[in-house]
């Protein structure tokens, strides 16, 4: 418990990042206890509230939106929760409100490539051809080897069971990044799931 007195004064910024490491490692059990540890600290953290949603991401738990909104409630401008909205909103198609939360993250940061990537999901989903492809040259434009913006797509197909288009933007992703593991693992269980074992 980091919250013990015997421990000495501890840094909230080295706690959180610690609890991002597990969230890194796909391990959010343990991260969730260390966001809860700088909560127990500061219960007004931003990173830790966000840290604490971002965990509970995959439980599909009421506490990542509430989490979220307490995050933006201390810092109206942290674009990473932001971005968790606008997810959330595009999990439940509802596409307008995730393109207004997709808007109010890049008045803050127009150059995120993790928010124009989800814009990117956005025009995709919504079958605008030209503005994906605008936004697809700016983020190649910021990073050329951006292969996280084709591992977001895929990931979105995936929830609509498309996936074939899942196969193909993973493809894509590692032709990008070939240290992108994520895309691998997704590529093999996309390929699994349209029968394609060779």
């Amino acid at each position: 418990d980091a919250t013990d007195p015997e421990q000495g004064e501890i840094s909230l910024e080295a706690l959180s990042n610690f609890g991002y490491l597990f969230l890194e490692k796909y391990n959010a059990t343990a991260a969730a206890g260390v966001f809860r540890d700088c909560l127990k600290i500061n219960r007004s953290y931003p990173d830790a509230l966000l840290g604490l949603a971002l965990a509970k991401k995959y439980e599909s738990s009421d506490e990542v939106e509430s989490n979220a909104r307490a995050a933006l409630k201390f810092n109206p401008n942290l674009v990473p929760a932001l971005t968790l909205l606008a997810e959330l909103r595009m999990q439940e198609e509802n596409y307008d409100a995730a393109n207004e939360e997709i808007r109010r993250a890049l008045a803050v940061n127009p150059s995120s490539l993790d928010v124009l990537s989800l814009e990117a999901v956005y025009y995709q989903f919504r079958g605008d051809r030209s503005a994906f492809s605008q936004t697809e040259k700016k983020i190649l434009g910021i990073n050329p080897s951006y292969g996280r913006l084709y591992y977001r797509l895929a990931e979105n197909l995936v929830s609509r069971r498309k996936y074939q288009e899942a196969v193909d933007f993973d493809r894509k992703a590692i032709a990008l990044d070939p240290k992108l593991w994520p895309a691998f693992t997704s590529l093999g269980m996309n390929l699994t799931r349209i029968g394609d074992l060779a």
